[in-house]
């Protein structure tokens, strides 16, 4: 069977990917490991300790979180596609904790609970650089830090803020001032006026990351059943009961990290809605990168609302993506959510404006993919009311560290161990709703609209708009936060 073929076999016959657009780290991993081969479906009748739905970064950093505290718990995993093939397998690659988001969280939870985010952030970071180290050299951590880019005096006013906390906390190590003569040494770049630098980034070929995870997993007894989609969770008299297309499991009890499917369980809907992020990735370029003196692993993000991001890869290709897809309706996480024109003609454009240098033709491949989206943008895991079903889900598009985290989290929430982990405010905080449906898909589509009108006038030179001044205005205030974390 070809590599192409087990790809098939393991994706429904509804293409798991728009168009078929397999994504650049998926079919670059699967063509590095020519010892792949699917896991079989789930057949027939299984009795598991813990049933874990999702075999993305959140149930396999469970499943081995697990393991470590349980080692005789018999563990399955269910995955509906092929692990890798969700957002773990598609998203940018940056491995980062939470110093960037060291503003918002010190507003909202307070010095103690912001610096013990940030501070378990870092964690994440080193725990994720020595499994690599030890299992997943071919994931190829890099840690060599990203720099956001501000286009506009505006974008630059709000970086003062981030100075002035790195003063008070003593953290010039994790955030500082880079000025335009410092970033051009990183890579030449038009229209950037300023940035800030943050140590505590590295790359990653998330692919390759779960593929690691999931041989550790397996090398630990972790029973993992690919192209198996859960159909339903059933209270049962000792468990609970997993279905599947082929089959079931008894456990006792349920991990839901299915993430972005999750924004129509009907009791953590209104605690997420999903959008979409679109990506491209170019064939390898090494002669423009060196036009660009782009010779470091360093990763860049823009200052907008709807971030652009970008880095490079080791065979010299550019992996630049955006934040700014649509929004989708009552939780849908596929369709015309992941296939709109505008929103990549927008990325190419951004693209080529970033990008002087490169031309379309320079484009190997793209890509679309769902994320889920909190109210506050941080992810949150718990306990269903009443039972032994436990969850992880919005991560925002921040969830390689996050992710790692979650792991701890859910590991603890099954066994009841000291709540190290769950004493976080992951855990502990109320998280607000979204508004009902319609409203909340309309309004989205009024506030995207409104907050890109006022980034582009703004990077254009021009006064923004009355409504694009509003919809700003609104964006930073109330429960719901919009716009990069």
């Amino acid at each position: 069977m070809s590599r192409g073929d087990q790809l098939a076999s393991a994706t429904p016959a509804s293409e798991k990917w728009p168009r078929g657009k397999v994504p650049f780290w998926v079919g670059e991993a699967f063509a590095q490991d020519p010892r792949w081969t699917p896991q079989a479906p789930l057949s027939g009748q299984q009795q598991a300790d813990v049933a874990i739905v999702g075999g993305g970064f959140t149930g396999l950093w469970a499943a081995l979180a697990l393991r470590q505290r349980r080692p005789q718990a018999r563990i399955v995993v269910l995955e509906a596609q092929f692990c890798a093939a969700g957002a773990s397998g598609m998203n940018g690659g940056f491995s980062h904790g939470y110093w960037d988001a060291l503003p918002r969280l010190l507003q909202d939870f307070g010095e103690a609970d912001a610096l013990a985010i940030a501070e378990a952030g870092s964690e994440a970071q080193r725990q994720i650089e020595r499994f690599c180290s030890e299992h997943a050299p071919q994931a190829r951590f890099s840690a060599g830090g990203r720099v956001k880019l501000a286009s506009s005096a505006r974008q630059l006013e709000r970086f003062d803020e981030y100075f002035r906390i790195a003063r008070v906390y003593g953290l010039g190590d994790r955030i500082r001032a880079a000025d335009p003569r410092e970033i051009a040494g990183y890579c030449r770049l038009p229209s950037v006026v300023g940035g800030i630098h943050f140590a505590e980034t590295a790359t990653v070929q998330p692919a390759q990351l779960v593929l690691a995870l999931r041989r550790e997993a397996l090398r630990r007894g972790v029973r993992i059943h690919e192209a198996s989609p859960v159909r339903g969770v059933q209270e049962a008299r000792d468990g609970y009961v997993v279905q599947t297309t082929a089959g079931s499991v008894l456990a006792g009890d349920v991990v839901l990290a299915s993430n972005a499917s999750l924004a129509t369980h009907p009791l953590l809907r209104r605690k997420l809605t999903n959008f979409s992020s679109y990506v491209l990735a170019t064939r390898p370029i090494p002669d423009k990168l060196r036009q660009m003196g782009w010779n470091s692993d360093i990763g860049f993000s823009t200052a907008k609302m709807f971030l652009n991001w970008f880095r490079k890869t080791p065979d010299q290709r550019i992996v630049f993506g955006t934040g700014g897809g649509p929004i989708g309706f009552n939780g849908a996480s596929s369709g015309a959510l992941l296939q709109h024109p505008g929103t990549y003609r927008k990325l190419l454009g951004d693209f080529l404006q970033m990008f002087p240098q490169c031309t379309a033709s320079d484009i190997a491949c793209d890509w679309a993919g769902a994320v889920e989206l909190s109210t506050d943008r941080l992810p949150f895991f718990g306990t269903l009311p009443g039972t032994r079903i436990h969850y992880g889900c919005g991560y925002s598009g921040h969830g390689v560290n996050a992710t790692w985290i979650g792991g701890r989290i859910l590991a603890e929430l099954v066994t009841g161990d000291a709540a190290e982990w769950s004493r976080l405010p992951f855990h502990t905080r109320a998280v607000a709703d979204w508004p009902r449906e319609p409203f909340r898909y309309l309004g989205g589509r009024l506030f995207r609209s409104g907050l890109m009108a006022y980034e582009d006038a703004l990077e254009a030179g021009r006064a923004p708009s009355l409504y694009a001044s509003l919809v700003q205005r609104l964006s930073s205030i109330g429960p719901v936060r919009l716009g990069a974390r």
